[in-house]
């Protein structure tokens, strides 16, 4: 928890924000996000399968193995296969881990995903809202090498993009109830689209930790 970043302008005209709600006293995941060396964004989302302090660690390493590998130019794919790579090769368990990333031009918008496990994502505007990704893959460690699912995008201003862990339901009712709110967030103008989430999820019982990262283009 303690090592949370905040909501924060990541570069001009773009928001990014992100939260943990967790039953247990420790998270077993994270997200990150930062500027690259060469002037791109980077963002990413992570949780462990196992919800124990064996997960935590292995959230850790994980966490520790991206940091390590995007100070330099790769593919979105090659990066979560070190990170991969690297929970094979350190696994004192089953380490067993659903993992986001991506990377974006801030000038243009466009960029690439890359998703592991049960992390699922979407587009929303004042319009509406697109599925991006769903959360169905197998999990980064399940096979020496990664199976994850990869997608091209471009956020539009006005839009914003979230990805959200399995604690927040799955199916498509859940889906909708997500756009639906980020839809009405992007309406009013809201710079924080994210907290409108949170405020939406407040009444459900927190029974799993549930994990979220969004970035706003304005």
């Amino acid at each position: 928890y303690e090592s949370l970043p905040v909501g924060a302008t990541v570069a001009e005209g773009w928001q990014v924000a992100g939260l943990i709600e967790s039953p247990n006293d420790w998270a077993t995941g994270w997200h990150v996000w930062d500027v690259l060396p060469d002037g791109t964004l980077r963002f990413a989302i992570a949780e462990a399968v196992d919800p124990s302090v064996n997960g935590a660690v292995g959230a850790a390493i994980a966490r520790a193995a991206l940091t390590s590998h995007t100070g330099y130019r790769d593919s979105v794919s090659l990066v979560i296969q070190r990170v991969s790579d690297t929970l094979w090769q350190t696994s004192t368990s089953e380490q067993l881990m659903s993992m986001f990333y991506a990377r974006l031009d801030p000038e243009s918008g466009e960029g690439e995903v890359v998703s592991a496990g049960s992390i699922g994502a979407m587009i929303a505007s004042r319009y509406g809202f697109r599925p991006l990704l769903q959360s169905n893959g197998d999990p980064l460690n399940m096979h020496i090498d990664a199976r994850p699912t990869v997608n091209s995008f471009r956020l539009l201003k006005g839009e914003t993009l979230m990805a959200y862990s399995a604690g927040f339901g799955t199916g498509c009712e859940m889906q909708t109830k997500l756009g639906s709110t980020l839809r009405d967030a992007m309406q009013s103008s809201d710079r924080n689209p994210l907290a409108r989430v949170r405020r939406m999820m407040a009444g459900n019982d927190l029974a799993r930790e549930r994990g979220a990262i969004s970035l706003l283009r304005e």
